[in-house]
């Protein structure tokens, strides 16, 4: 917007640059690289007065060639926080010259100087703010930008705003705009940006919504998937069971009227031993047919086979119809998943270990799950811990499945957990209310 000398605009271009790279580096939470950053700032400071108002699109180029040479991602949020930078650095370097221009009515160095001064208490205040918005970004870095497609549609938005800018500055200089008449349709402009940028944040959570849908969905889809090739298998299994009784039965004749003493005896334990196993594990469990619901039935059923298999006794109270879950049916498999594992490692070393599940239904509206099983004595579990992430009484490597449950329980309103300790009894109590 006014004529500085060479060496002026190089003097302070290379000082905003260097403020910039400060500002960019607290931005993305990274120490500033001393020697890389100041080069980068004096390079661009030499160059800059070559370009002039378009000096911070030379600048986008320059870290672009940089981040292709480095071989890395250029869609990434560093690039995003660099486009914002620039931005900034724009607004800030047009409001310091309208400023000292109001002071000033010729450059000089005293101008430039003072210049400098307010650019670089604009770009402390923005730097001083950065802790205050630093959970805000971060949380909008994991929950918004993990999508590759939606961090593309965000940096090529912030792009050409970005563009927008320095076209503004370019033409109104060609034409010798007034200064204040340059001020005015920049913050025209910037009033049609923050109104975009309020409609991109909108499309951005209707776009999540749209994307949590789907994945939804496809976990259903999954899973019902699942459920229905784990039913047929154990549908084979019980006629193949079925079968082979049947099959050792037949043989019983023909075992009889042969004249081997061992092979007799042989048959007689081969028979006995499968009439164990069949009687300790009949795959039958009263209050099955109850849950009507095929991903929690099948969970439920699976559970209880590999408790018995692990000689656990097993109790399962179901007295009425449960067609449907007040909460979304993954949630509730990924939690009652991980609680049942959990009841059945703590019961398999035990010498008369059990677990008791219990599907209680007291209106169209709310069920309870309860899921109890034995304690060790002198077992070590804290209640008030055992959800805490990392919290383990197995060693290393666990401790991350209970607080996977709470995260899901805390972010989960019509999902409530309680934990209980009765008589070496471990009781977990989960209460479901439909919204």
């Amino acid at each position: 917007m006014y004529i500085y000398s060479v060496n002026q605009i190089i003097f302070s271009d290379i000082i905003t640059n260097i403020l910039m790279m400060l500002f960019f580096s607290r931005l993305v939470n990274t120490k500033y690289c001393k020697i890389r950053y100041t080069i980068f700032a004096i390079f661009i400071g030499l160059i800059g007065w070559f370009f002039v108002d378009i000096a911070e699109s030379v600048t986008l180029l320059v870290f672009s060639i940089y981040y292709v040479y480095q071989r890395k991602c250029w869609y990434s949020f560093e690039t995003l926080a660099f486009i914002f930078v620039l931005c900034c650095d724009t607004l800030l370097a047009n409001l310091s010259t309208f400023l000292v221009h109001l002071i000033f009515e010729q450059t000089s160095w005293a101008s430039m100087f003072l210049t400098i001064a307010i650019n670089a208490c604009l770009y402390l205040v923005l730097m001083l703010s950065v802790p205050f918005v630093s959970d805000k970004l971060t949380n909008f870095k994991t929950s918004n930008l993990n999508d590759q497609r939606l961090l593309k549609i965000v940096i090529n938005f912030a792009l050409v705003i970005f563009l927008s800018l320095q076209l503004i500055q370019f033409v109104a200089d060609i034409f010798d705009i007034a200064v204040v008449f340059q001020w005015l349709l920049i913050l025209f402009t910037s009033f049609f940006i923050i109104a975009t940028i309020i409609v991109m944040f909108y499309f951005i959570r209707s776009y999540q919504i749209i994307l949590k849908k789907r994945a939804e969905e496809k976990e259903k889809q999954t899973l019902a998937a699942y459920t229905e090739k784990l039913e047929t298998n154990y549908t084979y299994l019980r006629k193949f069971k079925h079968d082979y009784q049947n099959i050792l039965l037949s043989l019983s004749e023909y075992i009889k009227q042969s004249n081997q003493p061992d092979l007799k005896s042989y048959y007689a334990q081969i028979v006995d031993q499968t009439q164990q196993i069949l009687e300790t594990d009949n795959l039958r469990f009263d209050g099955l047919e109850y849950i009507k619901i095929p991903a929690l039935r099948s969970l439920t059923y699976q559970k209880l086979v590999i408790a018995r298999q692990c000689g656990i006794k097993t109790y399962l109270e179901a007295r009425t119809d449960i067609t449907e879950t007040p909460i979304n049916i993954v949630k509730l498999i990924r939690v009652l998943g991980i609680l049942f594992d959990n009841a059945i490692e703590e019961t398999q070393q035990q010498e008369n270990g059990s677990i008791r599940i219990a599907y209680i239904k007291y209106n169209a509206t709310e069920l309870e799950i309860i899921i109890q099983n034995t304690v060790a004595t002198g077992s070590n579990v804290v209640i008030n811990k055992i959800f805490n992430d990392g919290y383990t009484t197995k060693g290393n490597g666990h401790g991350t499945g209970l607080s996977t449950v709470k995260k899901i329980i805390d972010n989960t309103p019509n999902m409530t957990l309680e934990t209980k300790m009765l008589a070496g009894q471990y009781r977990i109590i989960i209460d479901l209310i439909k919204e």
